[in-house]
């Protein structure tokens, strides 16, 4: 492994896991709820992050463009340009690809047109209206699902009989391949792959990152989504934990640097994020 790659990919996770931790915290102390978190997700999104061009749009909710964000917070990435806010319905970001696909072509821009998002949007029954138009028309649309095993409300093999996701690719007519959603570096090279297809071909693609996600309980804990069996095969749930021993292994860091990367990244998330939370308290006021 390139370990100048892998510390910086590390870091870049942690912050991403730092995120999704203050942000799921915060969520449960407001609303007394569950959070469903993308613990066990990060590696998808910084891979994202490492992949995207500047002349790339990239179609996401905004929680997932926060993590991509987060992901960026580490180091600077060149994707500030063309990257595009779905409005919060699970499913517009496959929706709004296929439109804003079209209209960068008409309006003779270049790059990819990329949407993230997750096993909720199955729900939704959009995904088969989306890719086979793009097909059709010969978008270059990257479609990138993280994959948990489960919708909103089912467990997936309650909608699909297939264990993969991306078997449901060639039906519309489009390439599709799943991945180690837990190997940052695996997912990178898939996006890469994909890339280079989409450019040659100008077709569609489906990239299915199967992960195992982990949500946050409502008195505190965290439960897997995912059925270990079905992860595949050398799967991890914990891309953090993977990527952190691999180094610690090749001597790259020791646990000393370890834990300093992990305070140092908390602590700037945490200070990234204090505003938002400290709104001001009301002012009582007599009548």
């Amino acid at each position: 492994m390139d370990f100048k790659f892998g510390i910086d990919a590390l870091e870049r996770l942690m912050a991403v896991r730092a995120h999704e931790d203050a942000g799921g915290e915060w969520q449960r102390n407001a609303t007394d709820q569950p959070a469903r978190k993308t613990i066990g997700q990060e590696a998808s999104v910084v891979a994202l992050a490492l992949s995207v061009a500047a002349d790339d749009a990239l179609v996401a909710s905004r929680r997932n463009l926060d993590r991509l964000r987060a992901a960026r917070s580490a180091k600077p990435v060149a994707v500030d340009q063309g990257i595009f806010e779905s409005i919060a319905s699970p499913g517009d970001e496959i929706t709004c690809a296929t439109e804003i696909a079209l209209a960068r072509r008409e309006a003779g821009q270049s790059g990819l047109t990329i949407s993230l998002f997750g096993d909720d949007t199955l729900d939704e029954r959009r995904l088969g209206d989306s890719i086979v138009e793009a097909a059709l028309l010969h978008l270059p649309i990257l479609y990138v699902w993280e994959s948990d095993d489960w919708t909103t409300f089912v467990h997936r093999r309650e909608i699909f009989l297939n264990d993969r996701i991306s078997s449901h690719a060639a039906r519309f007519g489009i390439v599709g391949a799943s991945v180690d959603g837990g190997d940052v570096a695996a997912v990178l090279r898939a996006l890469q792959a994909a890339r280079r297809y989409i450019a040659w071909s100008g077709r569609p693609y489906l990239l299915e990152a199967a992960t195992d996600r982990r949500q946050l309980l409502q008195h505190g804990g965290e439960t897997p989504t995912r059925d270990p069996a079905s992860l595949l095969k050398g799967g991890s749930g914990n891309p953090i934990a993977r990527l952190a021993a691999r180094l610690l292994d090749g001597g790259a860091l020791d646990d000393g640097a370890l834990a300093a990367m992990e305070r140092r990244v908390t602590a700037r998330i945490a200070d990234s994020r204090a505003p938002a939370q400290t709104p001001e308290a009301p002012v009582r006021r007599s009548a």
